[in-house]
Order: C-alpha cells, then sequence, then structure tokens
C-alpha cells in the first residue's frame, strides 16, 4: 500500500484498533471505557462522546428512512449496560418523539 502498511495491518488497524480503543487507549469495550471516563480520562471520555454521536446518527438515519418509529431498543453488549451507557452520552430521546 501507498505507506508501506500491508493490506493485513490496514485491516488489523481499521478493525481492531479504531473506535474506541484508537481514541480511548484503553480497550475497545464500554466496560472498560466508562469506568476511566468517570474518573476524568479526557480520552476515555472523548472517545464514549464519539460513540455515542455515532450511535444518534444510526439511530437518526435509521428514523429517516423508516418515516419514524414508536420506540429503540438496544439489546446489543452495550444494551447490558443501558443506564451507563445513556447517561454517558445522552440520547437526545426528544428526537424520537412521533409528532401528533
Amino acid at each position: 500500500m501507498r505507506d508501506g502498511h500491508s493490506v493485513d495491518e490496514v485491516d488489523d488497524l481499521l478493525n481492531r484498533q479504531s473506535g474506541l480503543l484508537g481514541v480511548s487507549g484503553i480497550s475497545d469495550d464500554t466496560r472498560d471505557v466508562l469506568p476511566a471516563m468517570h474518573d476524568g480520562n479526557a480520552e476515555a471520555k472523548l472517545a464514549i462522546e464519539i460513540y455515542g454521536e455515532r450511535v444518534r446518527q444510526a439511530i437518526g438515519a435509521s428514523i429517516a428512512t423508516l418515516g419514524g418509529v414508536d420506540a429503540v431498543f438496544d439489546v446489543g453488549r452495550a444494551g447490558q449496560r443501558v443506564a451507563r451507557i445513556s447517561q454517558a452520552f445522552d440520547w437526545r430521546a426528544g428526537m424520537l418523539r412521533h409528532p401528533p
């Protein structure tokens, strides 16, 4: 590749070392990043803020595509800690309200 990295190295960088891990420098798991954020780690806070923004963007895009929704459920890994995640990145639930 142009900068001397192999395809496998670029794949590893994009798929394993980016995201929460790349920004926080701690982990790609919110269970590790959230406590660091609550302890005042600026990189962990930024990682969770970016994560939250990406989640909001995905939800917003889905709502726009569907023409509205009645509810949003998170049943994935992060959903297991939904209260802590929700507090960490402000769901802005107002965007989910259905117009009358």
